[in-house]
């Protein structure tokens, strides 16, 4: 079994699970299965029926959908991870000693990315604000109204997506479009280009957009995928920058709930 030990291989068989797991039996299987068993239809055709006599099991039921969207999403997460986290085992432990060996350095690289995500965020807005000026429409981002849909429907909800959002999200991501990316890529500044571009159409290309409207809401994505491959580039390190896409997850949520 000399090939499982191919960096390449494994690396292809981490993509390879990522894309059978998210869009295959995620679509497929997961999600089909979980529409049966709570036999979503039934319940939203009896409260269509006495909305007007019931409204608060309307309200109910939708905090409850909503939690067990939230659920399924990162049940599908963590399904991709146990994957992941089996075809990338040799590497992640390099990387964990790597990480214990040279934390200062590494820490200071992450504040880099700090800034760095910032700085591209305002050359992002400015630049997305003069194309949506040419396009004569500003296209919101369906995937942040999305997540603030969500953090509005309860306080499981708030749980569940801060949960997928900070931790299982950014973990598979950084697995998938950093580490996997950066493997199969010799050239390291191709590799970076290539997976924030990737990464940004990821977020968008699901929805409905205008060829020029997803342009426009993919730009402020594919300069978070330049931070975050950034530290990986000047670190070889997927702790760097997990716990930089983490970290700025986390302060976009809490900006959710207290602004």
């Amino acid at each position: 079994m000399n090939i499982l030990r191919n960096k390449y291989f494994r690396t292809g068989l981490a993509i390879a699970s990522y894309l059978l797991t998210m869009y295959v039996l995620g679509d497929y299987v997961i999600v089909p299965l979980f529409k049966k068993i709570f036999n979503l239809e039934f319940y939203n055709n009896l409260l269509i029926l006495s909305h007007s006599h019931f409204s608060y099991l309307v309200n109910t039921y939708n905090s409850m959908i909503s939690v067990l969207n939230v659920i399924l999403q990162a049940s599908i997460y963590l399904l991709a991870i146990v994957f992941l986290l089996v075809f990338l085992y040799p590497e992640l432990n390099k990387d964990f000693d790597s990480y214990k060996n040279n934390e200062g350095k590494i820490l200071s690289t992450i504040g880099v990315g700090v800034l760095l995500y910032f700085g591209l965020t305002i050359a992002s807005g400015i630049l997305t604000q003069a194309l949506a000026s040419i396009n004569g429409s500003s296209p919101e981002s369906q995937n942040q109204n999305a997540i603030v849909e969500l953090f509005n429907n309860g306080a499981l909800p708030k749980i569940a997506m801060v949960l997928t959002t900070v931790v299982v999200g950014p973990l598979v991501e950084e697995l998938v479009f950093r580490k996997s990316i950066f493997n199969l890529i010799p050239n390291k500044i191709v590799a970076l280009v290539v997976s924030s571009i990737i990464f940004g159409l990821i977020h968008t290309i699901n929805f409905d957009y205008s060829f020029m409207d997803l342009i426009i809401v993919t730009i402020p994505y594919i300069s978070a995928g330049i931070s975050f491959g950034y530290v990986y580039y000047k670190t070889d390190n997927i702790y760097a920058s997990y716990f930089l896409h983490a970290g700025l997850n986390l302060l976009s949520v809490l900006s959710i709930l207290f602004m």
